[in-house]
């Protein structure tokens, strides 16, 4: 009996955690699509984005190995 009430306020004390959790992950008020993210004017992101539209894919995924296996990017990140 004694475990079956520790069960349930485990739980319990777990299931009241859910909400915290959520809004941490951008589940509040505000949907994604929703945020704005400014840049401070002036900055030149043209060098980044080269990199990335050369490296990741429409999935999102990079290809590290040949990101690596190029001396130029791998230098160009030093440069950013």
């Amino acid at each position: 009996m004694k475990n079956k009430i520790t069960l349930i306020f485990s739980v319990i004390a777990l299931l009241s955690f859910i909400p915290i959790t959520a809004c941490a992950q951008g589940g509040g008020d505000k949907k994604e699509k929703d945020m704005e993210v400014k840049c401070p004017s002036g900055i030149d992101h043209s060098a980044w984005e080269s990199l990335l539209k050369k490296h990741v894919d429409e999935k999102g995924l990079v290809n590290y190995a040949a990101w690596k296996g190029s001396k130029s990017d791998t230098d160009a990140l030093d440069v950013i």
